[in-house]
């Protein structure tokens, strides 16, 4: 991504309300798969971890590294207190096999040309039993201006995306579609956009990325928030995101 979108997520995703909305759901589905579990410690890997608000938040899990290959990414997570943080391509994990028990990658595969070697590369590290949480896009036809600012490669449907990690060799314990109850207004909005003009593309990050007002910003992650306490039961059947948890067989 430009470095101008990595500060505008630096200074938006606290209290914006797709990324605190995003982060809850994720926490959700976690907690429950750790509920009255005794695992014993934890070692995360949080892969593509951008500006690392959602890193910070995996310390409540265990022991976590991010991973990122963008140095622009890795100065906002340093500015954030985060200290154990690794550079390098995804594609080539600089880790021992079965190094990790939980890895997540959020709003990361969407952005690589090789999916299959990327959840190959995820495989290799993460320990037989461990879990693996993903979260993407959802369907070609959501494809907005964003996507090209951010550089994404594809949106997935979540047949696609079933098929990939079970053809990856993971069990796919869980997969729901996220951002539902939102989905009729945002896709009005992208279809507007089609026949709308063009905005001109800055160096100051995505334009569909903004703070609106105070009391919409709250209702906005309202919505979401209750979203996150259904996900953890309920697989929604459309949405504007993904989010899957696998599962490495054991040996």
């Amino acid at each position: 991504m430009e470095q101008g979108v990595y500060q505008q997520f630096y200074d938006l995703e606290q209290d914006h309300w797709w990324f605190a909305g995003m982060r809850a759901i994720c926490r959700s589905l976690l907690k429950r798969l750790w509920l009255g579990s005794d695992r014993g410690p934890t070692t995360c890997l949080d892969v593509g971890c951008g500006t690392g608000l959602w890193t910070k938040e995996l310390d409540a899990f265990g022991h976590v590294c991010g991973l990122d290959v963008a140095p622009d990414a890795l100065h906002f997570c340093r500015k954030r207190g985060i200290d154990r943080l690794v550079r390098a391509t995804v594609e080539h994990l600089p880790f021992r096999p079965d190094s990790f028990n939980l890895i997540t990658a959020l709003g990361l595969i969407e952005h690589l040309d090789d999916d299959t070697r990327f959840l190959s590369e995820l495989s290799r590290v993460c320990r037989p039993g461990g879990y693996v949480l993903l979260l993407t896009s959802a369907y070609d036809f959501l494809w907005s201006r964003h996507d090209d600012i951010v550089h994404h490669k594809r949106r997935y449907t979540k047949a696609q995306f079933l098929r990939l990690l079970t053809t990856s060799g993971f069990d796919v314990m869980r997969t729901t579609y996220v951002n539902t109850f939102l989905f009729v207004p945002i896709l009005a909005i992208r279809l507007l956009q089609r026949v709308s003009p063009a905005s001109a593309i800055t160096h100051n990050g995505s334009p569909d990325v903004f703070m609106p007002a105070p009391w919409v910003n709250g209702l906005l992650y309202a919505i979401l928030r209750a979203e996150a306490r259904l996900a953890s039961v309920v697989s929604f059947p459309f949405g504007v995101g993904l989010l899957a948890v696998a599962r490495k067989p054991m040996n």
